[in-house]
């Protein structure tokens, strides 16, 4: 089966990382697969990470360019490699992808509850990756047209914590750096306001990059916690597979959230989550069943989640245990492909 995949950007991020995953599974299987780069906006690192057996499109095209000569290089791209399965992982980008090939299945998988969501004829299958998005998809389009197929992750490759501490001594944060999405910057005047007893003791690594990296770095000064926060800065798969499990504690303040990776990672290494509110993170603990919640976008909710997590670490920590057997059964990648092949019709 020749299958083609295409997406905006290929930078590190639990979309691209999971189109990773599954591209490389699919090639192993024997498929022909490819992968259609529409935007500039790709790092070779994540280029290196795939099988050499797929084919890489790059299209180039400059964010926000109207250049009809970018157009043209995706449809030649598109035509020449006759897929039997298209899957676009941009909502929308399948108006681009005309006239439709003939005996072509076409697949959208949708990431997001907040974003519009423009419905097509041509898109033989709408995937949501959650129930929260499955019903925003209901919302705004008004048809049913859509599967849930919750996203995987190679949780093998996930070294698992064995040991916890006295106290969330070490806290990490992971995403993007985008604070009208992953709101870092009230998670760290969250940690500024916490008592002085608690925040000698704790420190938090910010492990990711973006667009308020910048405006991050000097807020952290102004606030005058350098001691207690660390960017990172973007890192290697590889580390956050290997080292998640040394820290005490993974937070996570998105506003919205699709789904939530990260806290699915936080699961697979064993590590205590604290969570907001979310409709994606609610979703991916079961109701709080596999780890704690605090409101979103609310500065004084975080101070007092982090609070209640020292205070209570211990019981934290129980959750964190059998949340681990709970990912490797809903969230491997391995049940997300044989639901992909299933929607796929394989």
């Amino acid at each position: 089966m020749k299958i083609l995949h295409s997406i905006g950007s290929f930078v590190n991020g639990g979309i691209e990382t999971l189109l990773t995953n599954v591209v490389n599974r699919q090639v192993a299987e024997g498929n022909t697969v490819a992968i259609m780069i529409v935007t500039d906006k790709w790092s070779q690192e994540m280029i290196e990470a795939l099988d050499r057996r797929i084919k890489v499109f790059y299209i180039n095209k400059p964010i926000g360019s109207h250049n009809p000569w970018y157009l043209l290089k995706l449809l030649h791209y598109y035509k020449s490699f006759k897929a039997d399965i298209l899957h676009l992982h941009s909502p929308g980008s399948e108006k681009l992808f005309t006239p439709k090939n003939n005996n072509e299945r076409r697949i959208v998988t949708i990431h997001n509850e907040t974003i519009a969501i423009p419905f097509s004829k041509t898109v033989d299958q709408y995937i949501a990756i959650s129930q929260c998005v499955l019903e925003s998809f209901k919302q705004k389009t008004g048809h049913d047209n859509c599967i849930i197929c919750y996203n995987g992750i190679d949780i093998s490759k996930f070294k698992c914590k064995k040991e916890y501490s006295k106290k969330p001594y070490k806290m990490v944060a992971l995403g993007r750096i985008l604070f009208n999405v992953k709101a870092q910057d009230l998670i760290v005047e969250a940690i500024s306001k916490l008592p002085i007893e608690i925040r000698k003791d704790i420190h938090l690594d910010i492990i990711g990059d973006g667009k308020d990296a910048d405006i991050l770095k000097t807020l952290v000064k102004e606030l005058g916690i350098e001691d207690n926060v660390t960017l990172i800065g973007n890192v290697p798969n590889t580390f956050v597979t290997e080292n998640l499990c040394k820290y005490d504690l993974l937070l996570c303040a998105s506003h919205h959230e699709g789904l939530g990776i990260t806290a699915i990672e936080g699961m697979a290494a064993g590590v205590p989550l604290l969570l907001s509110d979310a409709l994606g993170y609610i979703e991916v603990t079961e109701n709080g069943e596999y780890g704690k919640h605090f409101k979103h976008s609310d500065t004084e909710a975080i101070k007092e989640a982090i609070i209640c997590a020292y205070e209570n670490y211990g019981s934290i920590c129980l959750t964190a245990k059998k949340s681990i057997e709970y990912a490797k059964e809903k969230f491997s990648i391995e049940r997300y492909m044989i639901n992909l092949a299933e929607i796929y019709h394989i």
